[in-house]
C-alpha cells in the first residue's frame, strides 16, 4: 500500500471516529443546553428528542443542536461517500 494511500486511510479514520464522538459529545452538550423548565414529559422521555424541538434550548443549546447535525451529516457522509466510490471503480 502506497504512503499516500495510508495517508488518506488515516485522515479517513480519524474523521469518522471525529464524527462519531462529536455527536456523542453534543448531543449531551445539546441536553445540558436545555431551558430550566423542560422536563422529560416535553420530550416524550427521549432526551434525543430535543433536537427536534428547538424552542426547548437556549442559545448555548443551539450552537450544540447545529453542531450535532453537522456530526450527523459528516458521519454519514464518510461512509456513504467512499462506499459509493468502491462500488463504481470495482
Amino acid at each position: 500500500m502506497s504512503i499516500v494511500r495510508r495517508i488518506l486511510l488515516g485522515l479517513y479514520v480519524v474523521s469518522v471516529a471525529a464524527c462519531f464522538c462529536g455527536y456523542f459529545y453534543f448531543a449531551f452538550a445539546m441536553w445540558r443546553g436545555r431551558k430550566p423548565d423542560v422536563t422529560g414529559s416535553d420530550v416524550l422521555w427521549n432526551p434525543f428528542n430535543i433536537c427536534l424541538r428547538p424552542s426547548l434550548l437556549t442559545d448555548e443549546g443551539l450552537k450544540a443542536r447545529k453542531r450535532f447535525f453537522l456530526c450527523v451529516i459528516g458521519f454519514v457522509f464518510f461512509l456513504v461517500v467512499p462506499a459509493i466510490l468502491a462500488l463504481m471503480f470495482q
